[in-house]
């Protein structure tokens, strides 16, 4: 009894850690938080895959970001950046050095919010038509230590 019950936690924990998909809503528009726990959400649980409609793929895109949090920039900062999921880890470095962490214009790119702390809002509009079919793309966050944490992907649906 004990040893099913302690392998029900284990993977319910496994579950919880593996976060959701959330949706765009039918203006291409999706708000996303960010905690002082790094973590994205969308209504308080952790955010894994970004799922869109197709027709998606030639409008502007907005994500809206809400740090729910209440530590500093500097300290806790959160962004958005769009990027190529293979070029990720490139994009995430290249942030380091930069002032506030946010990428400079390179291949994978496809934009970018500002970094804000606690209590602040930032947006980043993804230009129409600008993500290829064949191409998996996603979100990180670039704060430095953040970016395998704080992602999802973003995938299209017919």
């Amino acid at each position: 009894m004990i040893k099913i019950s302690l392998l029900g936690l284990a993977l319910a924990g496994f579950v919880s850690v593996q976060g959701f998909a959330a949706e765009l809503d039918k203006e291409c528009k999706l708000t996303i938080q960010g905690t002082d726990t790094m973590q994205y959400q969308v209504g308080g649980t952790q955010l894994a895959d970004i799922t869109a409609p197709e027709s998606c793929r030639g409008k502007v895109i907005t994500l809206n970001l809400e740090h729910s949090g209440k530590l500093d920039k500097k300290i806790m900062g959160h962004n958005i950046a769009v990027v190529e999921v293979a070029k990720q880890q490139a994009v995430a470095n290249a942030s380091l050095t930069t002032a506030d962490h946010v990428p400079p214009k390179m291949d994978g790119l496809v934009a970018h919010s500002e970094t804000v702390g606690g209590g602040g809002k930032t947006s980043v509009a993804i230009p129409a038509k600008t993500l290829k079919a064949g191409t998996n793309y996603g979100i990180i966050c670039t704060f430095p230590g953040h970016s395998g944490i704080m992602k999802a992907t973003l995938t299209f649906k017919k």
